[in-house]
Formats: structure tokens, C-alpha cells, sequence
């Protein structure tokens, strides 16, 4: 009797080691493998202004003169535009209106109405790859004005993400 469970066992117990070595061998056969290629381009945040040179002039105290520029997009995404002014080079305040040594630089589209820039003001949003935003600059000088040489005013256009 003993020997007889004994030789059940083995027997179940190959049986069962067969099955588990076909199962497992089964599944290692039939594995199959896919790829996920990722391609990475990193974020190019660019501006480009025209025109990118002094715009030099002398004006009678009061009267006013205006630029056409453009900022195109030559980063690699969507960018919104802001403009701010630099006055470090200049004597004269920047403000909202003309007044003694207080220049007014506006922008605005071609023939305007023009926008005092007084801090930062968004230019243009949502400006998309390779296009360009065409708008003027209108400086008004002071009036009256205690300074007679020249004064820099630089004008800065920041490209961020929308």
C-alpha cells in the first residue's frame, strides 16, 4: 500500500512540475516586447525686434514722432509679448502725459491710438511660432524741457510663455 501512494505521489507530483515548467516556458515564449520612443525638443522662448538700431532724432519740445516695429517669434512655441521702457539713460520721466522734463513713448497699432507704456504692458498674446506682431512707437518729447542733450530711452519687448 505504501509504496503504491508512494509512486501516486511522484507521479502527481511530476506531473505538476511538468505543467508548471510548460506554463512558465509557454509564457517566456509568447512574450512579446513593444518601444516608446521619446523625442525631446526644449522650449525656445525668442523674440526678434526691428529695428534692432537706435532710432535717433531731434525733436521740438511738445511735438511727437513715430517708429513702425515688429517682434516676430523665432522661438520654437507660442509666446505672449510684453513692453516695458528703460529710462536709466535719460534724464526725463517717463508718464501718461507730456509735462516738464515728462516724455510720454506710446504704442499702438499703425496710426495709433497709442498706449502710454508707464511698468509692463502686454504687447500682443497667444503670438505664434515664426509670426509677427507689426505696431508703432510714439515718442512725445517734454514740454518744457531743462535738458537739451540727447537721453536714451530704451524700449524692451519680453517673450513668455502664454
Amino acid at each position: 500500500g505504501g509504496e503504491k501512494y508512494m509512486k501516486k505521489a511522484l507521479i502527481i507530483m511530476a506531473t505538476t512540475i511538468a505543467m508548471l515548467v510548460t506554463f512558465v516556458m509557454g509564457h517566456a515564449i509568447a512574450d512579446d516586447t513593444g518601444t516608446i520612443t521619446v523625442q525631446v525638443t526644449i522650449q525656445n522662448i525668442s523674440v526678434d525686434v526691428n529695428p534692432d538700431t537706435a532710432w535717433v532724432m531731434t525733436i521740438a519740445a511738445g511735438n511727437s514722432d513715430t517708429l513702425a516695429c515688429s517682434a516676430e517669434n523665432n522661438g520654437n512655441i507660442t509666446e505672449d509679448l510684453t513692453i516695458e521702457l528703460d529710462t536709466s539713460g535719460t534724464s526725463w520721466s517717463a508718464g501718461s502725459a507730456v509735462g516738464s522734463d515728462t516724455f510720454v513713448m506710446g504704442h499702438g497699432a499703425a496710426g495709433g491710438p497709442y498706449t502710454a507704456i508707464t511698468g509692463t504692458l502686454p504687447l500682443t498674446s497667444g503670438l505664434a511660432k515664426d509670426a509677427t506682431h507689426n505696431f508703432e512707437l510714439q515718442f512725445q518729447a517734454p514740454n518744457p524741457s531743462t535738458i537739451f542733450t540727447q537721453q536714451e530711452i530704451s524700449v524692451i519687448i519680453t517673450a513668455s510663455l502664454p
